[in-house]
């Protein structure tokens, strides 16, 4: 049975939130079959979609513009800059990456992902589809990871819908945290203040 989840975990950099002001989305790298093959998992034909790194990168892009107060480098200004030197950037980047990229965007944080799975299959007449994506949020001055949360949803809908729903779900958890982080430390700068 597929249990649905949505985990986010923040890092020390996390503290440090507040002088993100340019992030660079770093387009998905998918890690399985893209062909368009169709599968069967315990008798069920389930098939895998197509270009779901580029599809799900665009949703988590559009979702993060819509609730970041910071300046959102996409993914297709990632992918021209590098490509037009012959570079292929996309994924979650090693550390050393992390600071190059970091440094020739001028970008504070770069948001990378990949797509473990991204597969649609029918199910008592019903188009359902299985979702899995992995996301990180790292700090270019330093290459230590911000935050990082994982997607894994089996539930109704096509692939672009179910993932959607998760991703404004992860997002939320981060915002989160992020106004909780924000609201710690006014109370203990107030807390100085006042002494």
């Amino acid at each position: 049975m597929h249990q649905d989840t949505i985990r986010v975990q923040t890092f020390p950099a996390f503290e440090e939130h507040r002088r993100i002001r340019r992030a660079a989305v770093i387009p998905f790298m998918e890690y399985y079959v893209t062909r368009g093959e169709t599968k069967t998992l315990m008798g069920v034909p389930e098939r895998i979609t197509r270009d779901n790194g580029k599809v799900l990168c665009d949703i988590f892009t559009k979702e993060l513009r819509d609730r970041v107060g910071f300046s959102v480098i996409g993914p297709e200004k990632v992918a021209e800059r590098f490509g037009g030197r012959g570079e292929k950037i996309a994924g979650i980047l090693p550390r050393r990456d992390v600071l190059r990229v970091g440094a020739d965007l001028k970008a504070d944080a770069l948001v990378m992902g990949q797509v473990d799975r991204c597969s649609t299959y029918k199910y008592r007449q019903h188009n359902n589809s299985r979702v899995a994506l992995q996301v990180r949020m790292t700090d270019t001055a330093t290459g230590e990871p911000i935050w990082q949360g994982s997607i894994s949803l089996d539930d109704t809908g096509l692939p672009h819908e179910v993932a959607a729903r998760g991703i404004r779900l992860l997002l939320d958890q981060v915002m989160s945290k992020l106004e909780g982080a924000s609201a710690g430390k006014k109370r203990a700068s107030g807390r100085i203040i006042d002494r």
